[in-house]
Formats: structure tokens, sequence, C-alpha cells
């Protein structure tokens, strides 16, 4: 799965370092999550409060969305995570 939070004022390295400081560790190395057929229901909901966290912790700092249609640069959110380049043909 592919994510993109920049339209919610949080980064891609913002979740990587929230995983990273996890008390049971969350390796990610970009925007991309991967589960396996061993990932565990937990690790599951961990990932989840750690971008509802994230959320919570932007929107007390007073951060407020552009649009909640956009995302980060501008554009309307992909679909699909290789939309633009197969779009290029």
């Amino acid at each position: 799965m592919w994510f993109d939070a920049a339209h919610l004022g949080v980064s891609v390295k913002e979740v990587v370092q929230a995983c990273r400081d996890h008390p049971d560790p969350i390796h990610l190395y970009g925007e991309r999550l991967v589960v396996h057929v061993q990932t565990t229901p937990e690790a599951i909901e961990d990932i989840i409060q750690i971008f509802i966290r994230l959320i919570e912790e932007k929107k007390a700092a007073g951060f407020v969305p552009d649009s909640a249609t956009l995302n980060g640069n501008g554009r309307e959110p992909r679909t699909r995570p290789y939309e633009d380049a197969r779009d290029r043909k």
C-alpha cells in the first residue's frame, strides 16, 4: 500500500521516524507499506495509531489543510501508485 499524508501536514520522514520510535519498532523506509501473512493484527493497529497520533499532533499545532481533496503537491490524489508513469505513454 502506498500512502501520502502530506495533505494532512505529515511528511513521510515523520511517519518513518514515528515508526522507528515505537516501542516495538515498525520498519518503514518510505511511503510504501508492505503487509505479509506473518504481520500481526497488533502491528496493523500500531501503525494506524501512529498515523492518528501524528495527524492529531498536526491539528493541535494548528495545521489546516488547504483542501481535503488535494494532496501535498496541489494535484488530485493518485488512485494507483504508477498512474503518472503509465499515463505518459
